[in-house]
């Protein structure tokens, strides 16, 4: 569906807000009518049942025990994510599973009208992007609400910036830390790719100074990427040393080798386009996560949340290139290619979300990209 009106949405206008609500409401209903508790993985396990728990929690709670209880053991008690489930227990009286599914309606609606507040009329086919050139990007948005959240905020406080008022988007960056704790190191990036390229901004632009310029920034997140493990220690983060660690040298050696593929590219781009401050912005951003996957390859469970938080930046860097191009028709190969990608990515895949997005496989059959498309 997604694939179809993305490219209906290039030649023809459709009421956005309709719309907006309409997808955002299947998309909810999907994620929510399914098997809860589920492996979506080796090692995953199904965080919404978590979530569940914490609802329940929720509605024993004084409000200033949100806040008290942070000071005390900072994960995974973030304040501002914690007061959605409490207002909604305290003040709506949902049920439990009600709750999923409000939640699940919420979130990807803001993260849609983010995206709509950024590409207009334009926002299904960074919603397409999003979905298929980088399919695990929807992981937290099915699952690790907390951190999915924490990058909505994230994405406002990006566009606000990018629309000319710095100091709203700042104050939304910096808001991130409490709704999960690992946009720390997404806070330290922002800004620091904001002062890197404000402070070159008037320096005549050369394909191997900007390389140059890239090579320095990399050198600060390597030198704060070791903070930020002391950080994370320090913040409690449950299971730390299970985090820090993964059970498969072979696992890891694939994760960061695939990384190379997504490092070329974002190094190729300034060299075939002349890109401009947009851009570059966000190719820092995601260049980071992987960044951090190099300087820690053992550290799977870490600069996976990271990367799952930045990735789906990667579908505003390939909208705004597409800027270069005019022709609708072209950009509608563009589209073709990410969707057929997308469908080979979750074909290789055999577990975990990214998988049941494309089949269904261990939810009802009658779920997943795949089947709802052969089913129509």
């Amino acid at each position: 569906m997604m694939f179809l009106l993305s490219l209906i949405f290039l030649f023809v206008r459709i009421n956005g807000k309709f719309n907006l609500l309409l997808l955002s409401f299947a998309i909810a209903l999907l994620f929510y009518k399914r098997e809860y508790g589920v492996m979506l993985g080796v090692n995953g396990t199904d965080d919404v049942i978590a979530y569940m728990r914490i609802y329940e929690e929720s509605l024993t709670l004084s409000l200033s025990d949100i806040f008290v209880r942070f000071v005390k053991v900072p994960s995974p008690h973030e304040p501002l994510w914690n007061l959605i489930p409490w207002i909604l227990g305290h003040v709506f009286f949902v049920s439990t599973k009600s709750f999923v599914f409000i939640y699940y309606f919420l979130s990807i609606l803001l993260l849609f009208w983010a995206i709509k507040s950024y590409a207009k009329d334009d926002y299904l086919i960074i919603v397409l992007l999003m979905f298929l050139f980088t399919p695990d990007s929807i992981y937290s948005i099915f699952h690790t609400w907390r951190q999915q959240m924490a990058f909505i905020v994230y994405l406002m406080g990006l566009i606000s910036i990018r629309n000319g008022n710095t100091v709203n988007g700042f104050l939304l960056i910096f808001l991130t830390p409490f709704f999960h704790l690992s946009a720390m190191y997404f806070v330290f990036v922002g800004v620091s790719a904001f002062i890197f390229l404000d402070k070159t901004a008037e320096v005549k632009y050369d394909k191997f100074r900007t390389l140059l310029y890239a090579i320095v920034f990399s050198i600060f997140i390597f030198l704060f990427s070791r903070i930020f493990y002391g950080l994370l220690e320090f913040s409690g983060i449950d299971k730390m040393n299970s985090i820090l660690s993964t059970d498969s040298v072979m696992n890891t050696s694939a994760a960061v080798t695939s990384l190379y593929k997504y490092a070329l590219f974002l190094i190729l781009i300034p060299f075939l386009f002349v890109i401009g401050k947009w851009e570059t912005f966000l190719s820092l951003i995601i260049m980071s996560s992987i960044l951090y996957a190099f300087i820690f390859p053992t550290q799977y469970g870490i600069y996976q949340r990271l990367q799952v938080f930045a990735f789906p930046l990667f579908s505003f860097y390939i909208y705004a290139l597409m800027g270069f191009v005019k022709s609708k028709w072209y950009l509608s190969i563009v589209i073709i290619m990410c969707f057929v990608s997308g469908m080979y990515r979750v074909s290789v895949i055999k577990d975990g979300v990214v998988s049941w997005m494309g089949y269904g496989s261990f939810f009802d059959p009658f779920m997943g990209i795949i089947r709802l498309l052969m089913l129509g």
